[in-house]
């Protein structure tokens, strides 16, 4: 084996480890992005795309481990979701006492109660003897049975009461672990007697008292008290609610009670959203308009109703309802604006198979026509501009002049390679298979879910200085994240599909635009380089250019007001 094969196998074997760490961190999306890159420089001696076709076996079985860990996970959050959601504090202990989780009210309660405590990582009580009747408690509900549940008092005078079950994942003794509820009125606990009357055909009165027992109150003199009713009467319904829930004393009540989905809170009555009540230039959702093919195109209006209309092709970066990175901006708009939205955003139809621009141009006209519009402006910013150049190269007659804000320009006019971030994935996407780029996308995007300043961060080291104190604004960093969870996971593919439009031919010439275009970029915009844009307006007769000194590939919202003026 030669000396240069030997490197290669090292280099290559690197690689696939990177790609199953991928798998289970997908914060190193990027990283293998880079990898693969810089692998593919290294041997470029290889035909082309051939290293990343020896790779596409390993992608395929790091993104099945992805999502098995995926579904392992999804489960531990739904499992921390419910228990976050119960009406008592709840810690998952080992049997030596060592805390291995607990909810928000638990962790609440320990901070404002001194009577119960964390130490090295342990539950303890208030003192020595209490703690030791606390972990003798657990090391009984250990040793008997699964499922046990017993019960101590350590703080008489405040009701604090702790109701301790054991359960066996999987049957193995080693995992056994004990739950301990802890019930108290500090924790004030929020019962729907509606749900646990229903749940367990109980009656009104029945299901008050249960709830307090579920909140410490266990001497049946004071629940007498507190329900104005006789002792005997307490008695009565406690023997019934036994009968009717299938126990025999209060500890299995209880237990039942606090361990039942009718003791989360807000399964009765799940609260109702807040809704934000906009002005009528604010934008609002209009609903589809049916295709020739049977699709459907979903749009956004903005701006004045009255004004004069304009085609809006968006960013690849935009929330379903908001133009802005600041709603209050919408306001100033004195167009009527209209947003069609490509297929998989809002309420558009993927399409599944090849959807060019002149496909979505022909869309747009429809749209139009259904709204009675005749002749019209278009807008387009960033990734829209290739959707806004076809329409009017497309459609002359309707179209009255094209605005490019920070637009792509053809891949034939693109430097690429001075785009460091961008130019990865577009390398990656024009060699991978589109079923895993597609898979490695949502891997990646799933990490930005988690974390939608992630994107900022990662970018800040290579973008212009005003591009950076821009993208570090609260109003941009709340666009962002709102175009991220709109967008994950069930738009992945048609963020994809805005993506690579800046690697797919026009399959018209920009030479052939008829109609005025104007053409404003700015100079340190470090998403599309400037000389890219100067070329692209070179090209189209009529076509008049602003060029600002910063601003950076963000000046669509910072100049807004001052670009449309003369528009």
């Amino acid at each position: 084996m030669s000396p240069q094969d030997q490197i290669k196998i090292e280099a290559y074997s690197k690689l696939v480890e990177l790609i199953y760490d991928t798998a289970q961190t997908p914060m190193l999306w990027p990283e293998l992005f880079q990898s693969i890159d810089e692998h593919k420089r290294a041997f470029s001696d290889e035909p082309q795309g051939e290293s990343l076709k020896h790779l596409e076996p390993h992608l395929n079985k790091a993104i099945k481990i992805h999502s098995y860990i995926n579904a392992l996970e999804n489960k531990s959050d739904t499992a921390d979701h419910i228990i976050n959601r119960l009406p008592m504090g709840v810690v998952i202990v080992s049997q030596d006492a060592k805390i291995i989780a607990l909810n928000q009210r638990a962790q609440d309660y320990l901070d404002s109660e001194e009577c119960l405590a964390i130490e090295n990582n342990h539950i303890v009580a208030h003192h020595k003897k209490s703690t030791q009747a606390l972990h003798h408690t657990i090391t009984n509900a250990i040793t008997q049975q699964t499922g046990v549940s017993l019960q101590i008092k350590l703080d008489h005078e405040q009701h604090t009461s702790i109701w301790v079950t054991s359960y066996d994942e999987k049957g193995v003794t080693s995992t056994v672990k004990v739950a301990l509820y802890i019930v108290s009125p500090s924790i004030k606990p929020e019962y729907h007697i509606e749900s646990i009357a229903q749940d367990f055909q109980l009656t009104q009165a029945q299901a008050k008292l249960v709830t307090l027992l579920a909140n410490g109150c266990h001497n049946l003199n004071d629940i007498a008290a507190k329900l104005d009713i006789s002792i005997h009467t307490v008695r009565a319904q406690i023997k019934t609610i036994y009968g009717k829930t299938d126990t025999s004393c209060q500890v299995e009540l209880v237990k039942k009670i606090l361990t039942s989905p009718a003791a989360i809170v807000g399964t009765a009555q799940p609260p109702t959203p807040f809704k934000l009540q906009h002005k009528k230039s604010m934008p609002t959702p209009q609903g589809c308009v049916p295709l020739f093919d049977g699709r459907k195109l979903g749009y956004v209006e903005y701006g004045n109703p009255d004004g004069e209309p304009v085609i809006f092709c968006h960013p690849l970066i935009h929330p379903d309802t908001q133009m802005f990175h600041e709603p209050e901006l919408q306001d100033l708009v004195r167009y009527r604006i209209i947003t069609p939205k490509r297929p998989g955003f809002l309420d558009s139809t993927p399409t599944h198979r090849k959807y060019s621009l002149h496909d979505h141009a022909s869309d747009i006209i429809q749209l139009v026509d259904h709204l009675g519009i005749e002749t019209f402006k278009v807008i387009a910013n960033s990734n829209g501009a290739p959707y806004g150049a076809a329409l009017a190269h497309d459609y002359p007659q309707r179209v009255q002049k094209l605005l490019l804000i920070s637009p792509v320009v053809p891949p034939n006019m693109d430097k690429l390679t001075s785009i460091i971030t961008n130019n990865l994935l577009y390398k990656a996407g024009k060699y991978l298979p589109r079923t895993v780029f597609n898979k490695m996308i949502l891997i990646g995007f799933k990490s930005l879910a988690e974390n939608p300043n992630e994107l900022i961060h990662n970018n800040d080291k290579y973008i212009s200085n005003s591009e950076r104190t821009f993208s570090n604004t609260p109003a941009l960093r709340d666009y962002l994240k709102q175009w991220v969870k709109s967008s994950y996971p069930t738009r992945i593919p048609a963020v994809i599909d805005d993506l690579l439009v800046r690697i797919r031919k026009w399959h018209f010439q920009p030479k052939d635009i008829k109609v005025p275009v104007f053409l404003w970029h700015a100079k340190d915009d470090t998403t599309v380089d400037i000389t890219c844009a100067k070329h692209l307006a070179s090209v189209i007769p009529s076509c008049q250019t602003r060029y600002l000194e910063e601003g950076g590939h963000f000046i669509f919202f910072t100049h807004f007001d001052e670009i449309t003026k003369t528009f």
